[in-house]
């Protein structure tokens, strides 16, 4: 812990360490603050991986701010669940194309919006 004392008054902060070796053993990038880089949706810079929390972000460390951290694990949910969906259904539609089959771009993309929704604004 880092202190000061002045006189017989003392004070001391403890000094936050991210333990991200999974992280970075895995090739996460770590920002110039010391912690794991993730964007908005908690995606780090290795495809698939998601972090949140307390290796992301220091005052996650902090015991009130625990529900900033929940809520950063959320997010991070919801994108997992978008990337897996998107991901199975490019598996989905290789494994048609592959049978021999064929959708038109028109009916893949009826297909696709169906599913994730139109991404239009």
């Amino acid at each position: 812990m880092a202190g000061l004392c002045r006189g017989q008054r003392c004070s001391s902060a403890p000094r936050f360490v991210p333990h991200d070796e999974l992280l970075t053993n895995l090739g996460c990038k770590v920002g110039e603050n010391g912690w794991v880089a993730t964007d908005p949706t908690g995606a780090t810079s290795v495809a698939g991986v998601w972090a949140a929390g307390n290796v992301v972000d220091s005052p996650a460390q902090v015991i009130t701010a625990v529900i900033t951290a929940a809520g950063a694990g959320t997010v991070a949910a919801i994108a997992i669940n978008h990337y897996l969906l998107e991901e199975d259904i490019k598996h989905a539609v290789a494994k048609y194309h592959t049978a021999g089959n064929a959708l038109s771009n028109v009916t893949e993309q009826r297909v696709a919006e169906g599913v994730l929704g139109d991404p239009s604004p």
